[in-house]
């Protein structure tokens, strides 16, 4: 059973414009339709469905324009005999209303609709939907855990061995530390960074996985389900910053700057079923000891492995093409799109002053601002997830760029083949 609804409403904006001794008076308006439309399937028996752990998703599609703007007062005084001679008559011109509003929203009902690509954010979501589904499934890597077994060890029987060897050596001659070796305290605290994010804080997690594998093996429930929700992101940009001048009447001049940018989001929900954990096989999945994760294994012990995925998606592409979906029992899929524009504008001292010459006398106001967004949103109960393909990025993460800088700082002092020296289960 197919539904439309419209709930569209025109906007009406308008700024004004007064000049005070000749009374001469000025409307600006701007009538625009905001489209707010939704077209879908109805589903009447969603609700069991839910309950039965059934696609209840239905195919639906829609618009949604909103707007957001801050009215401005803004006054140009100017002489009218003399410059310089301050007594009354002036020629006092104000505009006030919504200046940006009329100045950068659409003239007509016809608006652009989102272009960016959708599959950057499809992509993203793809992924972190496969990681989840693997997550309901194996509670800890127990195969990376048993290879990192000989550092673990190491890190147990010397804790914090960077800040221990160099601290009281460094309190004893902090007086005359940066004379004799200024580079040795910054080395020190790159290893002991390096020591926590990749020995003691995986480590730790480690273990608390394995606290959960077994509370998991133990408890031997019946079929569980779980819920995912995977959001992928990309935006672009289509114009801008871009500075713009207009008078708004009576040579009052205004100057703004307007932005048009496009964001993806890309959105998977779904449900995973988890079988009772009752065999041998059953709990070497849950620890994550099975055939399928040999690659994922072989790919985390690896020196060095961490650092490409930084920069590239390869364990990612590894991880997710060795997921079981064989017990996903439901997906969804929704695409926002969202077109966003931004205009800000206030009084222009400068081409004020050029427009009046020698009658200018002040000029003052406050802003005006506008944010409009057109959003388009679709959804699909039909999903096929797809391992994404090879990507690569700059790492945006303040935690990774700690990461590498304290490898950098290591690399210096080091050769950076020298894996020995710097301790840390292979830097996990």
């Amino acid at each position: 059973m197919a539904y439309t609804k419209d709930s569209s409403r025109r906007a009406i904006y308008d700024y004004q414009c007064r000049v005070k001794e000749t009374g001469y008076y000025l409307r600006v308006p701007l009538n625009m339709k905001v489209e707010r439309t939704r077209t879908g399937d109805k589903n009447p028996s969603w609700r069991q469905q839910v309950a039965n752990h059934v696609n209840a998703t239905t195919a639906m599609s829609g618009t949604f324009e909103s707007i957001d703007s801050t009215p401005s007062s803004s006054t140009r005084v100017s002489y009218t005999v003399f410059p310089g001679i301050d007594i009354a008559p002036y020629d006092t011109a104000s505009v006030t209303g919504y200046v940006a509003a009329v100045r950068g929203l659409p003239g007509t009902d016809t608006h652009t609709n989102p272009t960016i690509d959708a599959s950057g954010a499809l992509y993203s979501a793809y992924s972190k939907a496969f990681k989840q589904i693997r997550k309901s499934q194996i509670s800890m890597s127990g195969g990376v855990f048993l290879g990192e077994m000989r550092e673990a060890i190491h890190m147990l029987r010397h804790p914090a061995t960077a800040l221990r060897s160099h601290l009281s050596d460094y309190l004893r001659k902090l007086g005359k530390a940066k004379k004799r070796n200024p580079k040795k305290w910054m080395n020190t605290l790159s290893q002991t960074w390096l020591e926590s994010s990749f020995g003691w804080r995986p480590f730790l997690n480690d273990i608390e996985d394995a606290m959960s594998a077994y509370d998991e093996v133990t408890k031997k429930a019946g079929i569980q389900y779980s819920k995912i929700r995977a959001v992928g992101k990309s935006q672009k940009s289509i114009s801008g910053p871009t500075n713009d001048t207009f008078n708004a009447f009576s040579n009052v001049a205004f100057k703004g700057v307007s932005k048009v940018h496009e964001e993806c989001f890309a959105v998977i929900r779904g449900e995973v079923k988890r079988e009772a954990i009752t065999t041998a096989v059953d709990k070497a999945r849950c620890f994550g000891l099975t055939p399928s994760e040999f690659m994922p294994t072989v790919w985390e012990l690896l020196p060095w492995s961490f650092l490409v995925d930084y920069f590239t998606n390869i364990g990612d592409i590894i991880e997710n093409s060795v997921t079981d979906t064989s017990n996903v029992t439901w997906l969804e899929q929704s695409i926002v799109k969202d077109r966003i524009t931004t205009y800000q504008c206030e009084i222009d001292v400068a081409q004020n002053k050029i427009n009046a010459g020698w009658r200018y006398k002040s000029c003052y106001g406050s802003q005006s601002t506008l944010k409009y967004r057109r959003r388009t949103v679709s959804r699909s109960p039909n999903v096929t997830l797809t391992v994404p393909p090879l990507t690569f990025e700059i790492p945006g993460s303040e935690i990774k760029e700690l990461n590498m800088l304290a490898l950098f700082t290591q690399a210096t002092s080091i050769h950076q083949q020298d894996t020995s020296k710097l301790r840390g289960r292979t830097f996990r």
